[in-house]
C-alpha cells in the first residue's frame, strides 16, 4: 500500500495546543512523522502560502503526481463544546462515500482505540464546507483526516509516548 503523510498546519500556523503535551497539533506530528519518515513519504503544508486554499492547491500538486494509495493528514482534536458533547476520542474525516477511505479509517481507529484506550468516535464524512474538505477534495488519492486524540483531554497522556502512537500508525499501513 503506497502511502504519504501530511502534517496537519504547519510552522506559522500550528493548530490546536495541548497544555498536557505542552505542544501544539503541528509539533506532536512532526514528532510522529520523524518516526515514520523511513518508511513513508512525509510532506508539509507550505508556511508561506496565504490560506488553507493555497497550501492545498500547492499540496495537491505535490501529491497528485505521485498515484498514491492513501495519503493521510495528521491531526489531534481539541474539544469545542460541539463535538457529540464529547471531547474525547478517536475519529476520521473522510470524503463523502469514500469506500477505501472509510474502510482504513476503520482499521486505523479501532487499532488506536484498542492500543491507547481511547473511545472510538467513528468515521465522519464531510462536504463542501465542512472542516477539511480542501484537502479532501483536491488530493486525488484515498484521504483520512486522523484525528486520534484530544489535545486538551487527560487522554492526551495516553500519546506522551509519541513512538508508540507512530508504530502503530506504521504496523497498519505498511
Amino acid at each position: 500500500m503506497k502511502t504519504a503523510i501530511v502534517i496537519g498546519h504547519d510552522v506559522s500556523e500550528q493548530g490546536a495546543v495541548s497544555k498536557i503535551l505542552d505542544m501544539t497539533e503541528y509539533r506532536f506530528n512532526c514528532l510522529v512523522a520523524d518516526e515514520l519518515c523511513n518508511d513513508f513519504d512525509i510532506y508539509y503544508r507550505d508556511p508561506k502560502k496565504r490560506n488553507y486554499n493555497s497550501k492545498m492547491d500547492e499540496l495537491a500538486r505535490q501529491l497528485n503526481v505521485k498515484n498514491y494509495d492513501f495519503v493521510i493528514e495528521l491531526h489531534f482534536n481539541k474539544y469545542d463544546g460541539k463535538a457529540n458533547n464529547e471531547g474525547h476520542g478517536c475519529e476520521a474525516v473522510i470524503f463523502p462515500s469514500n469506500k477505501k477511505s472509510r474502510e482504513l479509517s476503520n482499521k486505523i481507529l479501532n487499532e488506536i482505540s484498542k492500543d491507547f484506550g481511547v473511545f472510538n468516535r467513528g468515521v465522519e464524512e464531510h462536504g463542501k464546507g465542512e472542516r477539511g474538505y480542501g484537502f479532501l477534495s483536491k488530493i486525488n488519492s484515498n484521504c483520512i483526516i486522523l484525528e486520534p486524540f484530544f489535545g486538551d483531554e487527560n487522554e492526551a497522556k495516553r500519546f506522551l509516548n509519541f513512538k508508540k502512537y507512530a508504530n502503530c500508525l506504521k504496523e497498519i499501513l505498511q
